[in-house]
């Protein structure tokens, strides 16, 4: 393995680290949002108190989604640097053992051609 596939393979797998826990941090603001919500009346609150932590439980969820939103552009723009310099990383694998599955790339040419389902990284020397 060369230094170039080395580094990029690291940092593949920090962004993958980081959208996860990305994930897990939405999941788990989520679940906080619910058991407010479904709570609140169970509990015998007013609707009143609460308001203002609740107010800012959903600012945390938009800058959460906000920061997964940046994190997968980031890997993207990364991606599409290395395809052009022709270099190639290894994907760690996801959590069931498979391989990551994703969105599809926006028009990575720049031809205005929309979504492409091209293969990247390690799927595309297999693919071509």
């Amino acid at each position: 393995m060369d230094t170039k596939h080395a580094f990029a393979s690291i940092v593949a797998a920090n962004l993958n680290a980081s959208e996860l826990a990305a994930d897990r941090q939405l999941a788990q603001l989520g679940i906080t949002l619910t058991d407010l919500a479904s709570g609140r009346a169970a509990a015998g609150f007013a609707a009143g108190p609460g308001q203002a932590g609740l107010d800012h439980l959903a600012e945390a969820i938009a800058l959460t989604i906000t920061a997964r939103r940046s994190l997968v552009a980031a890997h993207d723009s990364l991606a599409r640097d290395a395809r052009r310099m022709r270099v190639t990383w290894t994907e760690p694998k996801a959590p069931n053992g498979g391989p990551h599955a994703g969105p599809l790339e926006k028009d990575p040419e720049g031809t205005g051609g929309g979504e492409t389902t091209k293969p990247t990284g390690r799927l595309a020397t297999v693919a071509n």
